[in-house]
């Protein structure tokens, strides 16, 4: 299971998980001031960029990152 379809299945009520393909949505990738795939962006609730990380990213990784940004995540969703 990819890491984003993992997040979206473990975390459903707690995280967005919005993939972009920048192939394909170049003015969204600009906009966002993509340079490099992959890329994460961590926002806060109210929209703000909190964290970028450029490079793979594993699902333990990514928790792991919310939770020393301050995000409590509730116990994960067994991975169907």
């Amino acid at each position: 299971m990819g890491v984003l379809a993992e997040l979206e299945a473990r975390y459903p009520d707690s995280l967005k998980v919005e993939f972009i393909n920048s192939h394909d949505n170049p003015d969204v990738a600009e906009t966002l001031n993509i340079t490099a795939i992959p890329s994460q962006i961590f926002y806060s609730p109210g929209g703000q960029e909190i964290f970028r990380h450029t490079g793979v990213m594993r699902t333990d990784a990514v928790v792991a990152k919310w939770r020393e940004l301050g995000l409590i995540l509730p116990e994960p969703k067994a991975a169907p």
